[in-house]
C-alpha cells in the first residue's frame, strides 16, 4: 500500500499562473487542466491516476532531472491509468542525468496491467520535449501531434507496441547521461 498522507487524491493544476511540485506520492495522479505545472527535480510516484493535460492552456516543465513512476494499488483500491499528454498541451520534461534513476524519465511497475493493454498517449504539438527513456513493457504507445523529440539528446521508448503518427523523429545523443545510454542491448522483437 502506498503512503498517500502528503496527496491523497488527484492533483488538479488549474490556474492563470504556475504550480510547482514537489517529488513525493501522488494518490491519483496529476491532471493539468489549465496553468503551468513545474515540477522540481527528483521521483514522483503515480498511484492510479497516471498523469495527462487538457489541451493548449496545459503546460508541463521540469526545473531539472525527474523521474515519474507509474503504479497502482490494492488497498485501497486505485487502478492503474495510462499517461495521456494530450495533443496541442505543451510538455517539456527530462530525465535526471545520473544517480538511480539516471536517463530514466517514465517507468511502468512491472506488475501491472494483467488484462487491458493501457495506451499512453505522449503528444503535445511541435514544442513537446520528451528526454528519457519511456519504460512500459506492458503498454502501447502512441506518439502523435509531431512532438519534438529530434531537438532533445535522446528518446529511449520500451514497450510492447509503439505508433507512430506524424513527423516524429529521435535522437541518440547519450553524452549528457554519466555512463552513456541506460540501454546495454538493443533488439526489435515482433
Amino acid at each position: 500500500s502506498a503512503d498517500c498522507s502528503t496527496h491523497p487524491n488527484q492533483v488538479v493544476v488549474n490556474t492563470n499562473g504556475t504550480d510547482n511540485l514537489s517529488p513525493g506520492t501522488y494518490c491519483g495522479g496529476i491532471y493539468v487542466k489549465k496553468g503551468t505545472a513545474m515540477f522540481s527535480s527528483g521521483t514522483y510516484i503515480l498511484v492510479g491516476g497516471g498523469i495527462g493535460t487538457q489541451d493548449t492552456n496545459s503546460i508541463v516543465r521540469s526545473s531539472g532531472g525527474v523521474t515519474f513512476y507509474n503504479t497502482y494499488s490494492t488497498s485501497p483500491v486505485r487502478a492503474y491509468q495510462a499517461v495521456y499528454f494530450a495533443a496541442n498541451s505543451d510538455v517539456q520534461l527530462s530525465a535526471p542525468t545520473s544517480g538511480a534513476y539516471g536517463g530514466i524519465l517514465f517507468m511502468q511497475d512491472r506488475n501491472c496491467c494483467s488484462g487491458t493493454m493501457p495506451q499512453e498517449s505522449f503528444q503535445g504539438g511541435p514544442n513537446a520535449q520528451f528526454e528519457g527513456t519511456l519504460y512500459f513493457p506492458k503498454s502501447q504507445i502512441q506518439f502523435a501531434g509531431n512532438p519534438t523529440v529530434s531537438i532533445v539528446h535522446y528518446t529511449i521508448v520500451v514497450a510492447w507496441q509503439i505508433d507512430v503518427l506524424g513527423t516524429s523523429t529521435f535522437n541518440n545523443d547519450y553524452s549528457v547521461l554519466t555512463g552513456g545510454s541506460p540501454i546495454q542491448q538493443v533488439g526489435l522483437i515482433e
